[in-house]
């Protein structure tokens, strides 16, 4: 394994740790989910 993919694996840690990640992945998922009950509740 080469520093670079070292530096990049590590970045790549620091960016999507889980406290940063999931969190807003969460987030998105329950802004679709009420984007798309808005729009069911539209259609009916």
């Amino acid at each position: 394994m080469t520093f670079l993919e070292i530096y990049f694996r590590q970045e790549w840690k620091d960016k999507f740790s889980d406290r940063y990640f999931f969190p807003s992945l969460i987030r998105i998922i329950r802004l679709v989910e009420s984007y798309f009950s808005f729009l069911s509740f539209a259609n009916s």
